[in-house]
């Protein structure tokens, strides 16, 4: 039976060879990441990057797709990678972590409760990161 339609771009549901039948919503969240990293290499190529990320299958898609783009520039462009669990009630400790790395460009590959979160907790800290934010939903664009 075909799975039309999935609601995720997770890189296993766009598996066509050994899952024909299933076709995703959303685009790839790897090939999103790379697109996320060309934009980044062609605005800021020298950013300090950090990486915030929903520690599963689309948080770590994403970073792939991110680190994928960047290439041989991903291990100096990437100054401090953080994750956080769906349970976890703040992500504060993680972008406080990240401030503190250097990162002047925050890839926030997260879902919507905790990009607000973010969003917040970067503007209390007074940080001006520029933005890579990849949570669905509250997508915003890359400035």
């Amino acid at each position: 039976m075909p799975q039309l339609l999935a609601a995720t771009g997770a890189s296993k549901f766009t598996d066509p060879k050994n899952f024909p039948w299933t076709m995703g919503y959303n685009p790839n969240y790897q090939s999103e990441g790379r697109i996320y990293a060309k934009y980044i290499l062609q605005n800021h190529p020298n950013a300090k990057i950090g990486v915030l990320y929903q520690k599963d299958d689309l948080g770590r898609d994403y970073v792939t797709g991110l680190k994928e783009g960047l290439g041989a520039k991903a291990a100096s462009m990437i100054v401090a990678e953080t994750s956080y669990e769906l349970t976890d009630p703040t992500i504060d400790s993680q972008i406080v972590k990240l401030k503190a790395a250097g990162a002047d460009l925050l890839y926030d590959a997260s879902t919507p409760k905790f990009a607000a979160q973010a969003i917040k907790k970067v503007a209390d800290l007074g940080w001006k990161p520029s933005t890579s934010s990849t949570s669905m939903r509250a997508r915003c664009r890359p400035r």
